[in-house]
């Protein structure tokens, strides 16, 4: 009952915006704004915002054109509308300029991202979806038709649904004809409007299931016995999954069996250890490995073949991953600060609140 009640205020001070920062006629307040949504001062301006948002990491989850012409297995709306977004818990967000960090709308830690690992991803397409510590790591809260955005607070997402009903879309989209037809037509459009190297249909479909196939076996390894839900992800599980995968070595059975809440990350760069578990130093280069298994477990592409090299072994670990990047978004961390109610509570009085409290029952 005890933490109910603090849930309970905690919604209810946040519903209690100011009206300079939450005006009637709903200004967007920062670019790409969805209806009412705001943020808080936590440190960041807008363009620090937008660059935690929307800066790849190295992610290649499906190529970029696909993404965006995915229909939804069961109908015809795209797998990206805002109300499928909204049904998996990310945050939709509305389309910026074409020069910014999100040209066509998509959610908050979804990004447009380069390969640069060579193999069949970058064969496959030079641009893919990728996914930021942004998607897991922000938060909303929404009382009486008002949104605020939380940057570094936990994400009410379900990761496992998400991809696993993506790869069904995809699946759906190869055994129906005229759906594959749909999506090859647009998809072909897509890439000639943006100079990306086009393919016969032949050739999509031989792609398309190669990418279907990746991605039906990681739902098979990181499934587990307990599902994730929402705002809940065995993070450490699916990495060492993934890289226990790239190395050819045998997956290690229910592995995937810790799923736990994600957590805000403001004061991360002050913590000594970090994961849930306390696993990881966050000293020295803690934190480049840190971001680096988080990269590989969003999907980055991981290639540990050797090479021989003037007769001495060299490993030759090619990968997606963009250190420059993670470098980037680790030192916006340092500017992050946690939340101030009193940046959006308007002073309601106890009694007030204590009102509100019998309304719940």
């Amino acid at each position: 009952m005890k933490t109910l009640i603090s849930t309970l205020m905690t919604v209810l001070l946040w519903g209690a915006f100011p009206t300079s920062a939450m005006a009637d006629e709903c200004t967007p307040a920062f670019p790409g704004a969805v209806g009412c949504q705001v943020t808080v001062n936590q440190g960041w301006d807008s363009e620090k915002q937008n660059d935690f948002w929307f800066t790849g990491q190295g992610s290649n989850i499906i190529p970029y054109g696909w993404f965006l012409n995915l229909e939804q297995a069961n109908n015809a709306d795209l797998f990206r509308d805002p109300s499928n977004i909204n049904f998996y818990g990310y945050l939709p967000q509305n389309k910026q300029g074409p020069e910014s960090l999100n040209p066509d709308g998509l959610p908050i830690g979804f990004t447009k991202d380069d390969t640069f690992a060579s193999g069949q991803y970058r064969k496959i397409s030079k641009k893919w979806l990728g996914l930021t510590c942004a998607a897991c790591h922000t938060g909303q809260l929404e009382y009486k038709g008002r949104t605020v955005l939380i940057d570094g607070a936990p994400a009410m997402a379900d990761f496992q649904s998400f991809f696993e009903d993506m790869t069904t879309a995809m699946r759906a989209t190869l055994n129906n004809p005229e759906k594959f037809m749909k999506f090859a037509a647009k998809v072909a459009e897509y890439n000639r409007k943006n100079n990306e190297e086009t393919t016969d249909e032949s050739t999509l479909k031989k792609h398309l299931i190669v990418v279907t196939e990746i991605f039906e076996k990681r739902n098979v390894w990181n499934s587990g016995k307990i599902r994730f839900g929402n705002a809940r992800l065995d993070a450490l599980g699916s990495i060492l999954n993934q890289v226990l995968v790239a190395h050819e070595l045998p997956l290690k059975e229910g592995l995937v069996n810790a799923p736990v809440s994600y957590p805000f990350i403001w004061d991360t760069p002050q913590l000594d250890l970090v994961q849930w578990n306390g696993s990881v130093s966050n000293a020295g280069l803690g934190a480049v490995g840190r971001n680096i298994g988080e990269v590989i477990g969003v999907f980055g592409s991981l290639n540990t073949n050797r090479d021989i090299t003037n007769g001495t072994p060299v490993p030759d670990y090619q990968n997606s991953v963009n250190i420059v990047h993670l470098g980037k978004l680790e030192d916006l961390i340092w500017y992050l600060n946690s939340p101030k109610w009193e940046d959006v509570w308007d002073g309601t009085d106890l009694s007030t609140i204590n009102t509100h409290l019998k309304e719940f029952g």
